[in-house]
Parts: C-alpha cells; structure tokens; sequence
C-alpha cells in the first residue's frame, strides 16, 4: 500500500489518511497536508462517504494536481454558472471600464449573447463546438452587420479569457479565427467646408456654435459638452496698424471629457489620459463670445454648451439627432465627423503630423494618420498644382540654343 508523508511529518497509508468523526448524525472528514488542516466543505451523511472523499484528496496530491478543497470549491461555483450569468459578472465586476464601454457591452450580451442557448450552458460544460453554433446562428440573423458580430465573440472571449488566467478554466474554447476582429471601417465621412455651413444651418440654434467649435478645433463630443467657462484662456490683442481691433486670441483647456449613462454623469480625463491645449482659429473666437453672452451658463464653472432645454448635451442623444440633421446634406456623417474635419483642415493649413497629433491629443502617430484622409476635391487641387509647376516660367523667347549649335 501506498505511504505518503503528512505535514506533520508522519508517514501515512491511504487507509489511515485523514481522520473521520461523527458530529451528531453526520461525519466530518479531515486531513493534514504541508503543516495546514484542510476540512471537508461539507458534512456527510455516513462514514463511507466521508472516507470515499478522503481518498480523492489522496488522489489529487498523488497526482500532484491538489489544490485546496475551499479553492475548488470557489472555482467550482464559478464554473458552475450558465455563460450570460458570466458574461454579465464579468461586465459588472471587471475594472477601468469606461461607462459608455459598459453599456455597450451590457447591449451586446443581451442582444448578441442572451437569446441563443449558448448563454445556458454551463461554464464547466462548455465547449468549441457549442461557440461554433452560436456564431454561425450570429452571422445567419445579423448578415452584413459584422462588426456586431466581431463584438459579441470578442465579448465572450474576454470572459472566458478572464477564467483562464484566474485557473478557473483549463482552456479558451473561442477558438474561431478572426472571428472577433474587427471589419476594415469604411473611410470616414468628412463633410466639404460648404456641407459644413450647411449643416450649421439645419441643426437647432442651441448646437450651432458647438458644431463650429467642434469642426475647427478637432474636439470629441464628450469633450465639448463638458467645456466649461473656466476652460477658455484670454488674450487680448493690440490695435492693429490699421486701427483695427482683432479678436482676443482663445486657448481652450481640454482637462476632461463628461459621459451619461443612465441619468449619472460620468466625467473624467480625456481620452488616452492626455490633456491638452488648442488654439481657437480667430474667425471663431466671436462666435464662442456670443455664446458666452447668450446662451453659457453663469458662473467660472458654467457650461459653454446646453441643449435645447438648457442642460448639459448628451453625447449620445447629440449624435442621433446630428445624424439626422446630417442625412441629406453629408449622408452618413457623425460627430465625429467634425473631428476628422479639424484635423484635415489643420494639416491643409500646413501643420507637421507632430502638430496635428498635439491638436487631436494623440501619443501614438499610428492613431493620428488615420485622420490623413483625403479631403473631398483635394486630389483635383493637387494635380492641378502639378500642372501648373509643368507651365514653362521663362517668358523670353528669344532662341539662345541656336549659338550652341
């Protein structure tokens, strides 16, 4: 018979591992092992049972795979839970994510995940071939829409990724590849300097001057509606020669963004963590002040920016409406369309790419030659620069080739 050394040092045989004791009408099961006493979780109903549990655990150390009944018992209630019980945990409890990344991922578990029978099976029992019938049932209901799909799969492989570095789970079972990569995204819309206009026209009064300001200076909506009085550096300027008053030069102070979810607003760094400073272009700057006399709130800590009834604009509820507003005159533009806007404008005006990422609030230059679109009728202005370098620019006619023949 097998003898192995308890933590107490003795040696012992598989019969005489552990001690069993009757407590009542139940048994209760324990052993020694490295210098600790380990107990059952639970009591047993008879002494075979418990004897029957004491050679498992001699088992598992024989086999060098123990870990302590108390740790199998946590990892057994997390596995023993259905796959949208996990996903939605994981959504609940993990860290550092923002509250717009939370609310999406809430909408792709419950649209994406909950209503097919992947989200009942088991964790311990789930298996490759049950995630390949959940994605292809996906791809069959949502067709062209693959980013949504690409989404929900990268969701779930999070989670199950999660329980594979806790040990909770032995392996990842979303295996399909690329399946939760991302399509290519279409180039951004960037409406002309006309659509521009023409937008700032169509959308209410109250946003008028928050679209301008989003334009030129490349801000992200969840920066603007957060820009407070406090957040505008003034410098007037001198008369000029002409006698003329210039506007006051304007720096804003992105120092943070504002998020809503629910009815609680979220408010913290930019994106990235990266503040920054951005210098209002002069033919704005009487704009913001008739914004501030208008429509700002009061105060050092007011907002510049309100809605329609006179309270903080919603990132979201902004984007909707601007997407309609925006329909026939830039079909398919965001508000995010307005950053893309400022940051091709700033390279036309001659910016390096090391300017262009300081405006955007970039770290990476990867991220910022995203925004190297091509403006609509750019490539037609180039090439007819070229043309013009091709005209011949000395106007004397006189033949002096003919000497050196």
């Amino acid at each position: 018979m097998t003898k192995k050394t308890d933590g107490d040092g003795k040696a012992r045989t598989r019969a005489a591992f552990g001690t069993i004791d009757q407590r009542g009408p139940r048994w209760r099961a324990r052993y020694s092992y490295r210098g600790r006493r380990y107990t059952a979780p639970r009591t047993f109903g008879d002494e075979r049972r418990a004897r029957v549990w004491l050679n498992n655990e001699w088992d598992l150390i024989d086999k060098g795979v123990w870990v302590s009944p108390a740790e199998r018992e946590k990892r057994g209630q997390r596995v023993n839970i259905s796959v949208g019980q996990a996903v939605e945990h994981w959504i609940d409890s993990t860290g550092k994510l923002a509250p717009s990344s939370r609310t999406r991922y809430h909408s792709l578990r419950r649209n994406h995940i909950t209503p097919y029978p992947v989200a009942k099976v088991l964790i311990a029992d789930l298996t490759p071939a049950d995630i390949d019938d959940w994605y292809n049932a996906m791809q069959r209901k949502n067709g062209t829409k693959k980013t949504t799909t690409a989404g929900a799969y990268a969701l779930l492989h999070t989670v199950l990724q999660a329980l594979v570095r806790n040990e909770t789970l032995p392996r990842n079972v979303c295996t399909i590849d690329g399946a939760g990569t991302q399509p290519d995204s279409p180039d951004k819309v960037v409406p002309t300097p006309v659509q521009l206009a023409a937008l700032v026209e169509r959308v209410p009064k109250a946003y008028r001057v928050a679209v301008q300001v989003a334009a030129w200076c490349a801000l992200r909506p969840a920066e603007w509606v957060e820009l407070r009085r406090k957040d505008i550096e003034r410098h007037p300027q001198p008369v000029g020669p002409d006698g003329v008053q210039p506007p006051d030069r304007l720096v804003l102070h992105i120092d943070r963004q504002a998020h809503l979810d629910g009815s609680e607003w979220h408010v913290k760094l930019p994106k990235g963590e990266k503040t920054r400073r951005v210098e209002v272009p002069p033919h704005i700057v009487p704009l913001i002040d008739e914004q501030l006399r208008e429509r700002s709130q009061s105060g050092h800590d007011g907002l510049v920016f309100l809605n329609t009834e006179k309270r903080q604009v919603s990132p979201a509820n902004f984007g909707k409406g601007f997407k309609k507003w925006a329909a026939d005159i830039c079909p398919g533009a965001t508000p995010h369309s307005l950053r893309h806007y400022g940051a091709i404008t700033h390279q036309q005006a001659g910016a390096t790419l090391r300017e262009t990422m300081d405006l955007l609030g970039h770290s990476n230059s990867a991220v910022a030659l995203q925004y190297q679109s091509v403006a609509h009728g750019r490539m037609s202005t180039l090439a007819a620069r070229m043309s013009d370098l091709a005209a011949p620019t000395n106007t004397d006619t006189t033949d002096d080739t003919k000497d050196d023949q």
